[in-house]
């Protein structure tokens, strides 16, 4: 399947948008410069972001961020993150720009420690907050991802 160009941009540039995660209160920064996709949780679902996509903003649920790269005929390679809410930007540039109090992504975490934390919430009562159970849903996925990446 041959790749689509965006219409002003030259025939030998790849679609794809560059990502930039920005947590104030981690005082940390990620880049990601070639994103073919970009999936996020918003207030009524989901949203996916594709090269080409108007100028907007959204503001975000606490969630996973999908971030898939371009993959060149090949299954598609594919990268998660947790957030715990925040809102994004899509310029005209093709750049996205998640602004989060916090974000987590699987070379952040230990294994075991997600092990534990999941015990730990399955011993609970989920009665208790929607906020722990999105934390036993993100770490669960996290999990599943890190199964990935080994």
């Amino acid at each position: 399947m041959a790749e689509l160009k965006h219409k002003d941009s030259p025939e030998d540039t790849p679609r794809v948008l560059s990502l930039e995660l920005v947590s104030w209160e981690q005082g940390k920064v990620a880049e990601y410069k070639e994103v073919a996709l970009l999936g996020v949780t918003v207030p009524w679902g989901e949203v996916e972001i594709f090269y080409g996509h108007i100028p907007t903003i959204f503001l975000l649920r606490p969630g996973l961020v999908r971030v898939h790269y371009p993959s060149a005929g090949r299954s598609p390679v594919r990268e998660y993150f947790a957030i715990s809410s925040g809102v994004m930007t899509v310029d005209g540039n093709q750049k996205a720009v998640i602004l989060a109090p916090e974000f987590v992504t699987p070379r952040d975490v230990d294994e075991a420690d997600i092990r534990g934390k999941i015990a730990e919430l399955e011993a609970q009562s989920f009665n208790s907050s929607i906020k722990e159970r999105l934390a036993y849903e993100n770490a669960r996925l996290l999990l599943c991802q890190l199964g990935e990446d080994h």
